[in-house]
């Protein structure tokens, strides 16, 4: 984590030292291993060397929630017909993934310039649980968990120019890591729990020169 924060730091450093700055701002789709699929959207700060090699620091953000609910009742005391919910299941993962990446600007001649992009990172991960007492279920459940792990990135896309300072961006990626808690050593091994965001994302952006 360390060796993470230090590498982070110099990528920084060599960002502010470049004339060219840029941002993107983005937001998609990632469907990971566990849990079901989320809304995935972030920003990136970074800096082209050249035409073709550019890097970025990103922060993103992945949301899922599951809920289970039935009707019970309904509830005719007012002037309305009101229906009466019960909820036995609460379930939200947040997902913060911090990156360094490294993308390949493809030279081509065309409106639409395809590019290439690798990053390693650090994600950190909660989980606001909360499942009722039922007869399945003879224990309540209301908790938040935390995990964090080793997190990277490889995946390609497109650039297409709006403006003197601007593009449309467009990629697909397959992202990796197991975040982890509750790591145990004993005299038969060592146990912990995981949690995997391994899967594959979409999105979509705008890129802006600074």
């Amino acid at each position: 984590m360390r060796k993470f924060l230090l590498f982070i730091a110099l990528s920084l450093i060599i960002c502010s030292l470049s004339a060219t700055e840029i941002m993107n701002f983005r937001f998609g789709y990632l469907w990971p291993d566990k849990p079901e699929s989320g809304i995935f959207g972030g920003i990136a700060y970074g800096t082209k060397f050249d035409q073709s090699v550019q890097i970025e620091f990103s922060g993103d953000f992945f949301f899922n929630s599951y809920t289970e609910k039935s009707k019970i009742g309904i509830d005719l005391t007012g002037n309305s017909e009101a229906t009466i919910i019960q909820m036995t299941t609460d379930k939200q993962t947040y997902y913060f993934p911090l990156m360094a990446n490294l993308i390949i600007n493809i030279p081509v001649q065309t409106k639409i310039k395809p590019y290439a992009k690798g990053g390693i990172g650090y994600g950190f991960l909660w989980e606001d649980i909360y499942v009722a007492e039922t007869d399945e279920n003879p224990k309540k459940i209301d908790d938040v968990k935390f995990y964090g792990g080793f997190n990277w990135l490889i995946g390609g896309g497109a650039k297409f120019k709006l403006g003197n300072n601007s593009n449309l961006t467009g990629e697909c990626f397959f992202n990796g890591g197991k975040m982890k808690r509750d790591k145990k050593q004993s005299s038969t091994g060592i146990t912990w729990s995981e949690v995997n965001m391994s899967g594959i994302g979409l999105r979509l952006g705008v890129e802006i020169e600074i």
